[in-house]
């Protein structure tokens, strides 16, 4: 375990969020905070972040998928929230937080293995290296809402670099 965690700064953030490019984010922007989605924006992020999957998720029923979602959008903690999503068919952990970082972008970011590489090269969340995606999201969004919060970035910047990065600590 490295006993030394780097510095993330803004102007790292910055560098590595320009190069994150669309990745089709654009498909999803417009929904971003919105406070009821429907069963059609949920869909539309379901398909956004894992498209591969998303016979798992039709399998759901559409009022449980929205009243589901929207209780998560309520909790009062990121476990619960990351709980309350989970309980759909096909939703786990990190397509379960692109669906709170979409429709709560002030308050998550999403969980990707790209970005989690890029915080453990800098030395954090080491202690959590094995852990399961699920366990290691409260401390990953403690991280993130201070490295967002230090830098004075959005968390969607945060997210757009981390990932970008894909574990280089180096500006492109």
């Amino acid at each position: 375990m490295t006993s030394r965690r780097l510095r993330i700064s803004k102007g790292w953030i910055d560098a590595w969020a320009a190069e994150y490019g669309d990745y089709d984010s654009s498909r999803v922007e417009d929904l971003f905070g919105k406070a009821k989605p429907t069963y059609a924006d949920i869909e539309r992020v379901y398909r956004w972040k894992s498209s591969r999957s998303v016979g798992h998720f039709l399998a759901n029923d559409a009022e449980r998928v929205v009243s589901t979602v929207r209780s998560a959008l309520r909790a009062k903690d990121d476990a619960a929230a990351l709980a309350r999503v989970e309980t759909l068919i096909g939703v786990k952990a990190r397509t379960g937080s692109a669906l709170l970082a979409i429709f709560r972008p002030d308050r998550y970011t999403v969980m990707d293995w790209r970005a989690r590489e890029t915080l453990e090269a800098f030395g954090y969340l080491e202690e959590l290296r094995r852990a399961s995606w699920t366990n290691v999201w409260p401390a990953y969004m403690s991280l993130c809402r201070d490295i967002a919060s230090r830098t004075g970035v959005s968390l969607r910047d945060l997210d757009r670099a981390l990932w970008s990065a894909q574990g280089s600590t180096h500006r492109p």
